[in-house]
């Protein structure tokens, strides 16, 4: 049940693109929100006598939620990317898993550390087991 909830709350089932872009952008637009109300906070507390600070708060509100929707579109953009990375993981593992060995991985220019790592760690099982199927051909056990 709490692991389910958490996946909901987390997008966790959605596709890559989709949930990393609902992730950053929740997080990203209550950072906007919080910014928006403590402005209107700050002004009706201490400023409520001067009519230009609400003046002021409008185009204020209207840049944060403009900056805000540029944001999550240049983190959509980005999860796209990312998800090709994901999907080249996924696709060469599927391939490795098949026996077929002509594959390469070819990651994006902006790939994480963490993708990065697992691309060269299945290149190297892959060089593994060309050795072994060598080795098994000729006949010899591999240690």
């Amino acid at each position: 049940m709490k692991g389910k909830l958490l996946r909901l709350i987390l997008f966790a089932d959605l596709p890559t693109e989709i949930a990393f872009t609902l992730r950053m952008s929740l997080s990203f637009i209550l950072v906007g929100l919080i910014f928006i109300f403590s402005g209107h906070y700050v002004a009706q507390k201490y400023l409520s006598n001067v009519p230009a600070v609400y003046d002021a708060l409008k185009m204020y509100d209207f840049l944060v939620v403009f900056l805000s929707l540029i944001v999550v579109g240049l983190i959509f953009l980005y999860s796209k990317v990312v998800a090709k990375d994901y999907k080249q993981i996924q696709e060469g593992i599927e391939k490795l898993s098949e026996g077929k060995m002509d594959f390469e991985i070819k990651l994006t220019p902006i790939a994480d550390r963490a993708i990065i790592e697992i691309a060269k760690a299945i290149e190297r099982l892959k060089a593994s087991l060309k050795i072994s199927l060598g080795l098994a051909k000729r006949g010899i056990k591999a240690k």
